[in-house]
């Protein structure tokens, strides 16, 4: 009903949305409920936000956990066609893992063992492993591939958020794609967690407000020879309240397993840790 009161930039890598915030007078959150945020689908989602005047009672879950920058598909590579070659940290040839997405949502098109910001690589060649994805902490590097230890084939973790943007909140980082180099599946990098926002005088329950990332895929050969794709990182969690006591929760997603039967074939990069701020006032501004 009122302009933005700042601009925002609608060129094809940036994006930005505007977000109804409901406010309430009291929420409950019974036990095994789940209060979620809608996916981010690279134009909105990943974000459950609630501002309430009286207590929040949680025994159940405010949850963006693997719903923020999603993770790398797994390489395309055809079953034992011998090529392997991909070693470039960025490239559209999709024989190597896509990259996990990130704040450069452009990039994410991108296949290959270079990280972009926050979102990890993907396994390059031979059964290497994506990397997991990058939010407060950087994410790690994928296995490496059947028979080697060449840095030119793992995916590289995703990176932490440059200590400049600390005033604001990010999704997790995707995890990178695992490469598939034999008969079955590579495993697909995690989603990050998203952001969760609670603002209310007082909280109460033994419920959690969690913005986790998502395990990585397992790489499912039959004889061992396929990747796993990395985890995504957490996400961001932001809460203020005056009294009570809450858990919160935004690790990052485990790497995927590699099930090799002969040979170790690269597992995915576990995920970065998200962030968490508790702002201890509980004041809640109901005027903007």
């Amino acid at each position: 009903t009122v302009p933005l009161a700042h601009v925002y930039a609608s060129d094809p890598g940036r994006r930005a949305q505007a977000c109804r915030v409901p406010q309430h007078t009291s929420v409950s959150v019974a036990s095994g409920a789940r209060l979620v945020a809608s996916p981010w689908d690279g134009d909105t989602g990943g974000i459950v936000a609630l501002v309430a005047n009286g207590t929040v009672t949680l025994d159940g879950a405010i949850d963006a956990s693997g719903l923020g920058f999603r993770g790398g598909a797994p390489s395309l590579e055809s079953p034992n066609s011998g090529s392997n070659t991909v070693t470039l940290p960025d490239t559209s040839d999709t024989d190597g893992g896509e990259k996990g997405e990130s704040l450069d949502v452009a990039a994410w098109t991108l296949n290959g063992r270079g990280n972009v910001h926050s979102g990890a690589g993907g396994g390059n060649k031979r059964s290497s492993g994506g990397g997991g994805g990058g939010a407060g902490g950087a994410g790690g590097s994928g296995g490496f591939e059947n028979g080697s230890q060449d840095e030119l084939t793992r995916g590289q973790g995703g990176a932490l958020y440059d200590p400049s943007l600390a005033d604001r909140l990010f999704c997790g980082g995707g995890g990178g794609g695992g490469h598939r180099g034999g008969e079955g599946a590579a495993g697909r990098g995690g989603a990050g967690g998203g952001i969760v926002l609670v603002l209310a005088p007082s909280v109460a329950g033994s419920g959690v407000v969690a913005a986790d990332g998502e395990t990585g895929g397992d790489g499912l050969d039959s004889d061992g020879e396929s990747g796993a794709g990395g985890g995504g990182a957490g996400g961001s969690v932001l809460v203020s309240f005056a009294s009570g006591a809450i858990a919160l929760s935004a690790n990052g997603g485990d790497g995927g397993d590699a099930r090799a039967s002969e040979s170790a074939c690269g597992p995915g990069g576990g995920g970065g840790g998200g962030s968490i701020a508790r702002h201890p006032s509980g004041l809640v501004d109901t005027s903007v």
